[in-house]
């Protein structure tokens, strides 16, 4: 799995600068944790993908966004 979205307060680069991560190895909460070894916190799910989970059945969790598994 990897995240796709906007950097915001990136000491290195412009806030809405479109990343794409590494694999995500791990998460707490909504801090996740890539293979590079990069650490982010979470912000707000894109309305665009919150509407494809409902439509998909798929469970949502705010203060849990992302599960990895194994």
């Amino acid at each position: 799995m990897r995240i796709v979205g906007l950097l915001v307060d990136n000491p290195l680069r412009p806030d809405g600068t479109k990343i794409k991560t590494s694999r995500v190895v791990s998460a707490t909460g909504r801090t996740v944790r890539t293979r590079s070894g990069s650490v982010y916190e979470l912000g707000d799910i894109d309305p665009a993908y919150r509407a494809y989970l409902r439509e998909k059945g798929l469970p949502y969790s705010h203060d849990h966004p992302i599960k990895v598994i194994g």
